[in-house]
């Protein structure tokens, strides 16, 4: 208990230095490297988790692989005769450098607190769903480069690494059609409408898209079905996490109106926040659409908030938004790790301390 309170003084000390610390290449630099150290040391030497034994199956041919990807892979590996553990490091490598390049696209000050913040609260997915982590950072690199940098070479070469790593991920790509054809204004009204109009679609459809792809039909296993109650549970502090990023853009608004307007990157990652709304409902039945694609934009929001947080008129107010986010922070993990435990009986806390032992660089 002593190691862990010790270490949640340490996170919340360099989250505040990296905040408050006036920015300079020196703490770019500090804050790029660790970000990188913190992520590697957290994921690279892993050598247990949920899906350990599933991958190895796939990686071995006991199991066809659905991702195109992951089967090249472990093909080729195999036969230059590795295991499935260098492949999983591969995957935590690429996982590293493209969610560690894209949080320092925007402030690089800000890297290690939106890395830190996203490997904590998403620790197990991170080291459990490797292939469709893969696949978002990849989305996340694609859509910047597209949409900010205009790199369409890259762009277009990412996009297709990414659904060869999940299929899944295709889901996400539409927000590259409503970032271009709603503006900030209106963005959040057009994001609800498509929100109930998936909803509609899906209900509607769902099992034609479940024969069309059998290979996800676990994923509507009665298992990963919530009930109502169970869902909005589930959904809560994600509730919470949507009304930070509208609340903080609309008090923006009021003084900055168009520097918000003409600052690409602020809109990229608006839009990018909120875009997961569209699966809301869904996945308040679904457990999946909530585990993919609205937990997985932690890394999205928290680089918004850290960017908006520049706008801010003055230092004080700068350091009670951050220190509300960290508030937020403090309240998922406690909603993710602990909270289970006593309502459900199901502990997230000891489900990241087993993968936490397997890690033979922490304990050796």
């Amino acid at each position: 208990m002593f190691v862990f309170f010790v270490c949640i003084v340490i996170v919340l000390s360099l989250l505040y230095y990296f905040n408050i610390s006036r920015e300079s290449p020196f703490l770019n630099i500090q804050s790029v490297a660790l970000a990188v150290i913190l992520f590697l040391v957290l994921f690279l030497e892993v050598t247990k988790n949920n899906d350990w034994i599933n991958y190895t199956s796939v990686f071995n041919q006991k199991i066809e692989s659905s991702d195109y990807l992951f089967g090249i892979l472990s093909h080729f590996l195999r036969d230059y005769g590795y295991s499935f553990s260098f492949l999983y490091k591969i995957h935590i490598i690429i996982m590293a450098v493209l969610f560690v390049y894209f949080a320092s696209r925007f402030r690089k000050s800000d890297t290690f607190i939106i890395i830190c913040i996203y490997a904590i609260l998403q620790f197990v997915p991170l080291s459990n769903q490797i292939r469709f982590y893969v696949a978002f950072a990849l989305f996340l690199t694609a859509s910047y480069e597209l949409i900010v940098a205009k790199n369409k070479i890259i762009f277009g070469i990412f996009t297709c690494f990414s659904v060869m790593s999940h299929l899944t991920i295709i889901l996400m790509f539409p927000f590259i059609f409503m970032f271009y054809r709603y503006n900030t204004e209106v963005y959040l009204k057009r994001i609800l409408l498509w929100c109930v109009g998936f909803s509609v679609v899906f209900w509607a459809s769902y099992k034609i898209l479940i024969a069309l792809v059998p290979q996800y039909t676990s994923y509507f296993d009665p298992k990963m079905i919530s009930s109502f109650g169970g869902g909005l549970f589930n959904n809560f502090i994600w509730i919470f996490w949507f009304l930070f990023v509208i609340r903080t853009h609309l008090d923006l608004k009021k003084e900055n109106s168009e520097k918000l307007d003409a600052d690409l990157k602020y809109n990229f990652l608006y839009k990018l926040s909120l875009y997961s709304i569209i699966v809301l409902p869904v996945s308040t039945f679904i457990q999946i659409f909530c585990h993919r694609y609205i937990i997985s934009s932690i890394i999205v929001w928290v680089a918004y908030l850290t960017y908006a947080n520049n706008y801010k008129n003055n230092r004080v107010e700068r350091i009670k938004s951050f220190s509300f986010l960290i508030i937020l922070f403090e309240g998922t993990f406690i909603f993710l790790y602990l909270l289970p435990d006593f309502i459900l009986g199901v502990s997230g806390f000891r489900a990241a301390l087993e993968i936490l032992k397997s890690n033979a660089l922490i304990f050796p």
